[in-house]
């Protein structure tokens, strides 16, 4: 049995479905799969609609709902100003004591890959399995965080949490659940919320001399969305859209990438709509209009560094890194059509 864990409210549900169905599309039929989500309000309705869909992809899929209050991460800082509940997490090895491991996936993802062939790595060696945090967004919030506290920091070991393998009988062993919520008490002004607290307790000499804290993984298994590109979905990957929510962009004129277009291709097509009318759900059409306007723009050679220059002249230059990475083109159509198992963008 394969055991993964996926944690949402109402507001996330979207991609709670698109995470769950790309996942189940692409295991092994061979496979037996367990969802244990952690369920921070999702209507009733919508836990019935969520079920048929991932056994419509997967008949061997099992489920089991907790229920979640997050008033213990009351005091903790919200996630992107909009969620706690990326702490729900932490209860993982109480609610789960018939499991020794889970993979533990954020709802922004969008597999392209089997999760028999991650589950394949267990090594009961190690406490965590995950990939290096290679944003610069990371290194600057991060380093001098860690630094300021005397806390270890290497930015080559340093996790992302958002695809994290979990050896739920070693977290037992030493009280990983219970010393990370004791250091997020102590420490209300985390960067990255529970990321920045597994890194800071597993970062440094290992727990004892028989363990791994954090065994690296391949990038295969959590490719952050803005570098990803066609030959990496072609291959199989887990794509993180990590700070590029498809359904959620925070600045008026942040470009709707082809990445997004083919997050929505495989969530219209849930829906039984198109790529387009998934996008309508999300954003007004003068939005849309905007935001793919900004994007040919900015895919285009010629015109990218005039966009460029406008954002420097209108203070957003922070913005410049992540848009040189993710405006390109991609064949949208043909990677829908292979994630989908038919339905085109």
């Amino acid at each position: 049995m394969i055991e993964i864990a996926l944690a949402t409210d109402a507001n996330y549900f979207c991609g709670l479905l698109v995470t769950a169905v790309s996942l189940a599309r692409h295991a092994s039929p061979d496979a037996d799969l367990r969802f244990n989500v952690l369920d921070g309000g999702i209507p009733d309705a919508d836990w019935a609609d969520f079920e048929e869909k991932v056994c419509v992809a997967h008949p061997r899929s099992a489920f089991r709902r907790f229920r979640v209050d997050d008033a213990r991460f009351a005091a903790f800082p919200e996630w992107n100003g909009r969620s706690r509940f990326t702490y729900a997490r932490l209860l993982l090895p109480a609610l789960m004591p018939d499991a020794d491991w889970v993979v533990y996936c954020d709802v922004d993802f969008l597999w392209c890959a089997d999760i028999g062939e991650l589950w394949a790595l267990r090594d009961p060696r190690a406490v965590v399995l995950s990939t290096p945090d290679g944003t610069e967004d990371a290194r600057a919030r991060e380093a001098p965080w860690f630094s300021a506290r005397g806390l270890a920091y290497d930015f080559e070991t340093y996790f992302c949490a958002g695809l994290s393998f979990f050896n739920l009988a070693l977290w037992r062993r030493f009280g990983l659940a219970e010393k990370t919520l004791a250091f997020l008490d102590a420490h209300t002004d985390v960067q990255l919320a529970d990321q920045s607290a597994l890194n800071a307790i597993l970062g440094g000499a290992p727990l004892t001399p028989d363990v791994v804290n954090v065994k690296m993984l391949p990038a295969k298994w959590q490719t952050m969305s803005r570098f990803a590109t066609a030959d990496d979905i072609r291959r199989g990957c887990v794509l993180h859209y990590a700070g590029d929510t498809p359904w959620r962009q925070a600045w008026r004129t942040q470009p709707l990438t082809d990445l997004h277009l083919l997050w929505h291709a495989v969530h219209g097509g849930l829906r039984g709509e198109s790529a387009d009318a998934s996008v309508a759900r999300f954003f007004p059409k003068g939005a849309v209009r905007l935001r793919r306007f900004v994007f040919r723009l900015a895919a285009a050679p010629v015109l990218r560094e005039l966009v460029f220059l406008a954002y420097r002249l209108t203070g957003r230059s922070g913005y410049l890194p992540w848009m040189r990475a993710c405006c390109r083109r991609l064949p949208v159509d043909e990677l829908a059509r292979r994630l989908t198992g038919g339905a085109g963008a």
